[in-house]
């Protein structure tokens, strides 16, 4: 439900209120983060996701009903290229199977680092 309530909330600024945006970009610290790292999946109009302290697996959050089943974080992760995800922390380090997936697509930028909100934003 939190990450439909984030598509609803695109669809607001968007739709609803007509604001032109033409980058969107979600931010989320820890669990939050990679809902939005979900939203951004399933919806191509947020081009960056901004990731603070993200977990390095499902298994430490955020708990979403049987999808250790199907995949894991790295694995999703690499879906939202050629988007950004960028990360206000180290990323864990089963985030260097993203970056292996996306160095195969060419898409190496799509995964990066920065020291501050203001500096991911740019």
């Amino acid at each position: 439900m939190q990450v439909w309530d984030i598509l609803r909330s695109v669809d607001y600024l968007i739709d609803d209120q007509k604001i032109p945006i033409e980058k969107l970009s979600v931010y989320g610290r820890g669990d939050t983060g990679i809902l939005g790292m979900y939203a951004a999946i399933l919806d191509q109009r947020i081009s960056r996701v901004v990731l603070d302290d993200p977990p390095g697996s499902h298994r430490q959050g955020p708990a979403l009903l049987n999808i250790l089943r199907f995949t894991d974080l790295p694995e999703t992760a690499a879906l939202v290229a050629p988007r950004e995800i960028v990360s206000l922390t180290r990323f864990p380090d089963s985030f260097g199977y993203t970056a292996r997936i996306l160095a195969l697509w060419q898409q190496t930028a799509s995964l990066g680092q920065a020291s501050g909100l203001t500096k991911a934003l740019q």
